[in-house]
């Protein structure tokens, strides 16, 4: 059954950790935004004005084409994010396309507790996810 599954919510809510284990128990691929970012800016490199502007929108639209080829071939997949409110619409639009099952899974949490744990990991990520003078944590989301 072609089927997509969303992992979205708030920043350090376990959204990465919960995704890798999902993939491993149901044996199919889970795509996380961070890790083609990462990608990304390895390959862009520290200066680049694409990614500085748009590197979460670009990532974001991988991860669509990736569903999208998954969908096409009948393999069921994981997509992982804080995916934005208004980007609901772009996976709507797949899953109808493909008359898929989604699946979306709401990560939240006590902000302060996030917060901390946020605050906790920001130095030992991937560069580009460290941000210069923590200003808040990402609540944007919710598909």
């Amino acid at each position: 059954m072609k089927k997509l599954i969303i992992l979205t919510g708030y920043c350090a809510t376990g959204k990465s950790t919960f995704g890798r284990k999902l993939a491993d128990t149901l044996k199919i691929p889970c795509f996380s935004k961070d890790t083609l970012k990462e990608a990304m800016a390895d390959s862009f490199g520290t200066n680049s004005e694409v990614l500085q502007n748009s590197g979460s929108f670009a990532t974001t639209r991988m991860m669509l084409h990736i569903a999208e080829c998954c969908l096409q071939v009948g393999q069921a997949c994981i997509l992982e994010a804080n995916f934005r409110f208004d980007q609901g619409e772009w996976f709507k639009a797949l899953v109808e396309k493909y008359k898929a099952e989604c699946l979306t899974f709401l990560f939240t949490g006590d902000l302060d507790v996030l917060w901390a744990r946020y605050a906790k990991r920001e130095t030992s990520r991937h560069w580009v996810h460290i941000t210069v003078g923590i200003t808040g944590l990402c609540l944007w989301t919710a598909i």
